[in-house]
């Protein structure tokens, strides 16, 4: 029954800002939410299409309410909702725990070929994913003009660049 539970939640957490996030991108793009959306988005994918995906058999995933193809799709929909967000790419490439573009590629693949979303969608995604990876590259090179920072420029945990550091 854990299970049920949880996969109810997860299904109720993406038809919640599905529905939203059609109608409403900015609230989700403020800085203080973005990274978790683009976090969570990025954790779901690799969840359902990434190399430990086999695991994810159920003997009867209707009765738990297991519908991975719909629930790709939605979260596709969801990626495509905010990549119109200037922010939304880079919030996306960023994530360092659960980002990979092979895991949008394969999404990509598998959205096409059992037409879970239109072309038109499957494209904008394709897109998205693009945007993404132009996203880390442009940052590996900005990275690499500005050789080593100084400590106090810095975040202490994570040793990246700070947007808006106190001092």
């Amino acid at each position: 029954n854990i299970a049920k539970y949880n996969l109810q939640q997860a299904n109720e957490a993406i038809n919640m800002i599905h529905y939203f996030s059609k109608e409403l991108v900015e609230p989700f793009m403020v800085p203080a939410l973005v990274d978790r959306i683009a976090a969570l988005l990025n954790d779901f994918l690799l969840r359902l299409v990434g190399p430990k995906c086999v695991g994810l058999k159920v003997n009867d995933p209707e009765r738990l309410g297991f519908r991975p193809k719909e629930l790709l799709a939605q979260v596709s929909d969801i990626y495509v909702h905010f990549s119109g967000s200037s922010v939304f790419a880079s919030a996306v490439a960023h994530d360092g725990r659960s980002y990979r573009p092979e895991v949008f590629q394969k999404a990509t693949k598998i959205l096409s070929q059992h037409a879970l979303r239109s072309e038109e969608s499957v494209k904008k995604f394709s897109k998205l994913a693009r945007d993404v990876q132009n996203c880390l590259n442009n940052e590996k090179g900005q990275d690499e003009l500005l050789g080593d920072l100084p400590d106090e420029y810095t975040d202490p945990v994570t040793a990246e660049l700070m947007k808006d550091p106190v001092l």
